[in-house]
């Protein structure tokens, strides 16, 4: 074995003993006897509360099948209940359905995988880059390794207008154009990639994206009720994303579609779901395979729950299951799909809130103890449990040490106390510069994505270090 494998295997391995041996302290239900849909139905509702989550939707394939699906909460806060036609932004999911797009024209022989860009694109001149575009193909495009930067676009209101696609493409305003920053074949994941490849569809095709997908890929695949972007939906039909701090967005639009502007129902969802371990009449088994084969490993916050990217679709290798799936976040929302091709067992999460990780981490990893799969997601969460109770723990034992002496009377107030000074300061500084470090950068950092857990982490961590600085200011006599 080399050793880029071994590190790959023992990442496997360490993800799947950490989640078995915190799985206590994540508070999983797996191993009751209850089925999963009786834990969605029983206790959903509640994990809303906890999270602050408006509405979401939970929806199970079964051997390439929708089984069944559940709705909670309302679209948005005292507002429509969440039902079978309400639409979630599934953000960037999105670029999924664009993957299955783009291999229907690879399928007709109009789109090689392998040929850059260049040659598709026909309607503008792409920006010149130090990097070139040889080397940027459609299928490094697919997976995220064209050398493309990572760009976040702006938000848009219904009455504002948006620059175009081939406009943002070529550069307008404060944004770049789009071109490589750096060599091809490393993992970076990229929007700017994907409004290439809406782009291509649209010059090879001489069609709308938007039209070409909702006529070549959704409707063929009973997605009905989805299209991208807003132009001809019924607003009332929409969940309304909340930020992290629970305050409504506004209706909004970005630039191009095909990175995060898809629409849809959570049974549409499971259905494209569903189609994705046979190809639902839309594209061949091999076409299938070839999207799910790792074409790049993963980096960062991607590397901590998927070990590839493929075209336009992660792969997840943790323990006994090979699993792909992708998670969409953006202003206002989460939502993930986790698909097992192999059994065609599936699962399907909507939200409308930023809140809403750890929820879905949950709602996984039910899932995945109840099918007796390994998922990285649901190991990675469980995992960020484990300096919460440290630090709560140790807070609980200091409070017993401090209080069992306080009583006996072995210790005083006396910051000037003279033994073991250097060290007292040493730590007490030590103690200081941690809660400042994780006031001041790390929990902003993750409090978005992991909102609960930051809240505990922080009051926990406050909690010790105010014990630490309470044992060092009444020292034991």
């Amino acid at each position: 074995m080399d050793l880029d494998e071994f590190d790959e295997v023992s990442r496997r391995r360490f993800l799947r003993l950490s989640g078995f041996g915190v799985g206590g302290f994540y508070g999983g239900f797996g191993g009751s006897g209850s089925s999963f849909r009786s834990f969605v139905d029983n206790r959903v509702p509640g994990l809303l509360d906890r999270y602050g989550i408006p509405g979401a939707g939970v929806a199970v394939v079964s051997d390439g099948e929708v089984v069944w699906s559940s709705y909670f909460g309302v679209q948005e806060r005292d507002g429509r209940s969440v039902d079978s036609d309400t639409l979630f932004r599934v953000q960037s999911i999105s670029k999924s359905l664009t993957a299955w797009g783009v291999l229907s024209l690879v399928e007709q022989g109009l789109v090689d995988l392998d040929s850059s860009i260049e040659r598709y694109i026909t309607s503008l001149e792409l920006s010149e880059s130090e990097w070139g575009w040889s080397q940027v193909t459609v299928r490094r495009l697919l997976s995220h390794s064209a050398g493309l930067p990572t760009v976040v676009y702006d938000n848009y209101g219904l009455d504002e207008e948006v620059p175009s696609l081939r406009e943002v493409v070529l550069g307008v305003g404060d944004m770049p154009s789009v071109s490589p920053v750096e060599e091809v074949g490393g993992f970076k994941y990229s929007n700017p990639g994907f409004l290439l490849l809406e782009v291509l569809i649209e010059d090879v095709t001489g069609r709308d994206f938007k039209e070409f997908m909702k006529t070549e890929i959704l409707v063929p695949l009973g997605m009905y009720d989805s299209c991208f972007g807003l132009d001809d939906v019924d607003l009332e039909k929409v969940a309304r994303e909340h930020r992290v701090d629970g305050s409504k967005t506004q209706f909004y639009r970005e630039p191009g579609n095909a990175h995060s502007m898809l629409l849809s129902t959570l049974d549409d969802v499971a259905r494209f779901v569903a189609a994705g371990s046979t190809g639902g009449g839309v594209l061949t088994n091999e076409s299938i395979s070839l999207m799910y084969s790792g074409e790049v490993e993963t980096k960062g916050f991607y590397n901590v729950v998927f070990d590839k990217a493929g075209l336009g679709h992660f792969i997840d290798i943790s323990g006994n299951s090979k699993s792909i799936g992708h998670g969409g976040q953006g202003t206002g929302s989460w939502s993930w799909y986790q698909l097992v091709p192999n059994s065609g067992d599936g699962v399907v999460i909507l939200t409308n809130s930023e809140r809403s990780l750890e929820f879905i981490g949950k709602v996984i990893d039910e899932w995945a103890v109840y099918n007796d799969f390994d998922i990285a997601l649901s190991s990675v969460l469980k995992l960020l449990k484990i300096p919460i109770w440290f630090f709560g723990i140790l807070s609980g034992i200091l409070v017993f040490l401090l209080s069992y002496d306080g009583f006996k009377g072995k210790r005083s107030f006396d910051p000037e106390y003279k033994v073991n000074s250097k060290k007292r300061i040493s730590v007490t500084a030590s103690v200081a510069t941690i809660l400042l470090i994780w006031w001041i950068w790390i929990r902003s950092s993750i409090g978005d994505f992991l909102p609960i857990s930051s809240e505990l982490m922080s009051l926990t961590l406050t909690l010790f270090c105010i014990l630490v600085l309470v044992w060092m200011l009444f020292p034991k006599k």
